[in-house]
């Protein structure tokens, strides 16, 4: 029984137009789906998590109306609703499970895992607070592929990761060569292939590729292309597969993780850095988790080249209301650990006296302007 593409309305099969609104029921072949649409059959059909406002509007900026792509995959087969456990299951964490159990004096074995306490919870919960839970789950948005939705899924992944190795080792031969023009033009040339608009700068305000890469990711990787990595104890041939992998990495927008993830397999699975070394053991963190070194490592060089570039932009619109630059933390604490005592603003007109930051490794500082007093 097809959806309605236009208001969500439940047709009888072999109607041509909606019952309820009129709208054509015309189905798109399968095979014309864009790279895009195919991108978002995943996400929808994760079921690791319910889709939420912020996640259609995220969608919105690559093909419009996000719902009417939902049903028209319902439409097609492609997908179909969760039943209610899996929803609680995207919907909770299980911790929270845990919670409701303890406040119910709900027993629960050591080895049961989440699917284990959604049963539990279910059954020995009062029957008014499990229908609640049942009720509001109910109405959660989350869905699961079908077999046929699964077949185009499997092909678009494989597909996706054989187009992303080619890409990353064209990339790469260009950016060991220090030529970023050539490098950004294979990746602006698959973004406007995949027809997805990246959200830039916050996440309703997208970047359609038709200009080439953002200047300010291009200052990035070069920052990061010709920083030299001296505090990596390795030979000079690693030391330029890193600085391309990273440069790599903020060109095309992947997170710190995934960067600091690459540097360990670049480097055999250990970060041969003493100063990040003698640094993570004046403050008592584990030296010996090499993806927690790998990844402070990584945040490091990007905010580096993050905040020059940042700093570098504060300077060419110099005016009288904004002419002050603040030092401060990123996110949601008050100020890192080792730069809380510093002095946290300066004049824009004496850039000089401004320090470079990060002012350690895993600093979470950065440059704010700010309106003169």
């Amino acid at each position: 029984m097809p959806y309605c593409t236009n208001c969500g309305a439940l047709n009888p099969d072999k109607k041509n137009f909606c019952s309820k609104c009129g709208y054509k029921l015309a189905i798109p072949e399968i095979d014309e789906m864009s790279y895009a649409l195919r991108e978002f059959l995943v996400t929808v059909s994760s079921r690791v998590q319910p889709i939420d406002n912020t996640t259609k509007q995220k969608w919105d900026i690559s093909f419009g109306y996000s719902d009417k792509q939902i049903n028209s995959f319902l439409q097609l087969g492609l997908i179909q609703n969760a039943d209610v456990k899996e929803k609680i299951f995207g919907a909770y964490i299980i911790k929270d499970l845990k919670e409701m159990a303890k406040n119910h004096l709900i027993k629960l074995k050591s080895n049961y895992k989440k699917r284990d306490i959604i049963d539990a919870l279910l059954k020995e919960m009062p029957k008014d607070v499990s229908e609640s839970l049942l009720s509001k789950s109910s109405k959660l948005e989350l869905y699961r592929a079908t077999k046929k939705g699964n077949d185009i899924i499997e092909k678009h992944e494989h597909d996706k990761k054989m187009v992303l190795e080619k890409l990353e080792k064209d990339v790469k031969l260009f950016l060991k060569e220090k030529d970023i023009k050539s490098a950004s033009d294979i990746i602006v040339e698959y973004r406007r292939a995949t027809q997805i608009l990246l959200p830039t700068g916050g996440m309703l305000s997208p970047y359609d590729w038709k200009d080439g890469m953002p200047d300010y990711l291009m200052e990035e990787a070069s920052i990061l292309m010709n920083h030299s990595y001296s505090d990596l104890m390795t030979d000079e041939a690693s030391k330029k597969e890193i600085s391309a992998h990273i440069a790599f990495c903020q060109l095309m927008n992947k997170s710190v993780q995934e960067a600091g993830d690459g540097m360990l397999l670049l480097l055999g699975d250990a970060i041969p850095c003493p100063d990040l070394i003698n640094y993570c053991e004046s403050i008592d963190e584990d030296i010996t988790d090499q993806e927690y070194l790998a990844y402070i490592y990584a945040n490091t060089k990007i905010a580096l080249a993050e905040n020059q570039v940042r700093l570098k932009s504060f300077t060419t619109d110099i005016c009288e209301s904004f002419n002050r630059v603040e030092i401060s933390c990123m996110d949601d604490a008050e100020s890192c650990s080792l730069c809380k005592k510093e002095k946290d603003i300066y004049n824009l007109s004496d850039i000089e006296s401004i320090p470079v930051l990060p002012r350690h490794w895993g600093c979470r500082c950065g440059y704010m302007i700010k309106e003169s007093e």
